[in-house]
């Protein structure tokens, strides 16, 4: 305050204690504005009636530091035990919003300083890595595509939507709107198709059990075609994950639930490898739909569940395919393309573009100048 001396000597004002009596019920505003003896006062310049300020500490000042807290909530001599956070701290991954940019977690930053320098933490960084989630959007009653809030009329209540679809279907939904960095309007009927595919997936299992039971059978080769499309689904799914891509990943679980069932349809699949396959693609959609995963997984005959069990191990030596799709072009320009075992060399791509009569007739008659043979991907034959 303007004309108060608050440094040392004695001038100094004596500090203002807070109530020990304010009513903190959760309801009605500051719970100082109901401590008449607190909020009204005398002005310490002209001695007049005054009321103090119950504002005495922004919000952010919280949340600069409550994550901390969070680890060490019972202790009651200090904010927290510093060899507590020495375990769990600094935070591996910090997902919000860019609005959280300036404040929250510019503050935050301070408070990690201030902290470290008062030998509570040992780090200066309080979140080790930051991802920026996008915002999810919805028509609002004055027909415009609005960010979803309650001011605007366009929230939804998920309750009754978890009510009527299941928690796994709405958590499925929501990763599989789009990429999570951007914005995605959310429409109430595009639920369906996640819907569907947990449910295809429990009648997968459900037929399954009625031809194997819960016998726990071992696949017969570690390399067949079958195994290796199971290594490959588990080499993308962690990519996907790794890469805070989800909607990609609920898009490839649903190409691999599609391969899956088709070994379980199939009477002269593998027993060993249609269950190994089956238990990859449960585990695998673990962290969209934990709920019916892990009840699946036990009808299974499994009695590790997979919150523990881990994250499934893929081979990158089986996780690719046996085939490749090499493009064919004739003096840089596409004309064809070939399926050929991976590891095809230049002669034996050479020669089934040479088989193949869109790229045949480009060729004939014309001499060839080189030949730029890539492996796996692409065969280009310069004429002229």
């Amino acid at each position: 305050m303007p004309g108060l001396r608050v440094g040392p000597g004695a001038g100094r004002p004596a500090p203002v204690l807070l109530p020990k009596d304010a009513p903190f019920t959760g309801k009605g505003g500051n719970p100082l504005e109901k401590v008449e003896s607190f909020l009204k006062t005398s002005c310490p310049r002209c001695g007049g009636e005054a009321r103090r300020e119950t504002d005495t500490m922004d919000t952010f000042v919280d949340s600069s530091w409550y994550y901390l807290r969070y680890l060490d909530p019972a202790n009651e001599s200090a904010p927290f035990d510093p060899a507590v956070i020495a375990r769990w701290a600094p935070v591996t991954q910090y997902v919000g919003g860019i609005e959280h940019a300036i404040l929250h977690l510019l503050y935050a930053r301070f408070f990690a300083r201030v902290m470290k320098d008062l030998g509570l933490v040992s780090f200066e960084e309080p979140f080790a890595a930051l991802f920026n989630q996008g915002m999810i959007t919805r028509m609002s009653p004055g027909g415009r595509i609005e960010k979803m809030s309650k001011s605007r009329g366009n929230a939804v209540s998920l309750d009754p939507l978890i009510a009527a679809k299941g928690a796994d279907a709405v958590r499925a939904y929501v990763l599989f709107l789009g990429p999570p960095e951007s914005d995605a309007e959310w429409t109430d009927e595009q639920i369906a198709g996640p819907e569907r595919f947990l449910y295809r997936v429990v009648a997968l299992v459900e037929t399954y059990l009625r031809s194997h039971g819960t016998e726990p059978l071992v696949p017969r080769s570690p390399d067949s075609p079958a195994a290796r499309k199971r290594h490959i689904a588990v080499r993308t799914l962690t990519h996907d994950f790794d890469a805070f891509s989800f909607h990609t990943a609920v898009a490839h679980l649903m190409e691999f639930s599609h391969h899956v069932a088709g070994l379980v349809g199939d009477a002269k699949a593998d027993p060993g490898e249609t269950r190994a396959s089956v238990l990859a693609l449960l585990a695998l959609l673990h962290p969209i739909a934990p709920h019916l995963t892990e009840e699946l997984h036990e009808r299974m005959g499994e009695t590790k569940s997979l919150l523990v069990s881990g994250w499934p191990a893929f081979d990158p030596a089986l996780a690719v395919e046996e085939s490749v799709t090499i493009a064919l072009q004739v003096s840089g320009k596409l004309r064809g393309q070939v399926v050929l075992p991976r590891g095809a060399t230049r002669e034996e791509a050479l020669a089934a573009a040479e088989g193949q009569e869109a790229v045949a007739k480009w060729l004939e008659g014309r001499e060839r100048v080189k030949v730029v043979f890539v492996p796996d991907r692409l065969l280009n034959v310069v004429v002229k």
